[in-house]
């Protein structure tokens, strides 16, 4: 009996033994995570918040507020030339961009300015809608 036991014991130690011992799939074995990584990991233009796994990390380790956002944002804007400085305001997914133009550029240049202004936010975040104006009377004459 207790030879019986021993044997019984034996076998399923080596039965469940070998199958935790086995790859969980036979054609995924020879191959990395960073091999399978970019089906994954795709660019969705939405820095990584949509379509993935939530317990996979995905896109740029640390998560995009707004405060960063506004930064870059503004930070794009004032590599436009003629532009010397903007204001950020988020409402839900909407972002209003207040530009202040240098006092050298003519209100004819304007229409432009909001044009190349709300091409450069879009290609950068798409995740937002944007209403861009431009006031070259502003009472804040802000540093660049």
């Amino acid at each position: 009996m207790r030879l019986r036991m021993c044997l019984l014991g034996l076998c399923a130690l080596l039965f469940f033994g070998m199958a935790a011992c086995r790859p969980a799939d036979e054609g995924q074995a020879g191959r990395s995570p960073q091999m399978t990584a970019h089906r994954f990991n795709r660019n969705d233009g939405y820095n990584g918040m949509t379509n993935a796994n939530p317990n996979m990390w995905v896109g740029d380790w640390y998560a995009p507020t707004k405060t960063d956002d506004a930064r870059r944002m503004k930070r794009i804007i004032r590599g436009i030339p003629g532009v010397r400085n903007a204001t950020v305001t988020f409402v839900g997914g909407r972002v209003f961009l207040g530009i202040i133009p240098d006092s050298s550029i003519g209100a004819d240049r304007y229409p432009d300015l909001v044009r190349e202004a709300r091409e450069r936010l879009r290609a950068a975040f798409p995740r937002y809608d944007f209403t861009v104006t431009v006031n070259p009377r502003s009472r804040f004459r802000l540093p660049m």
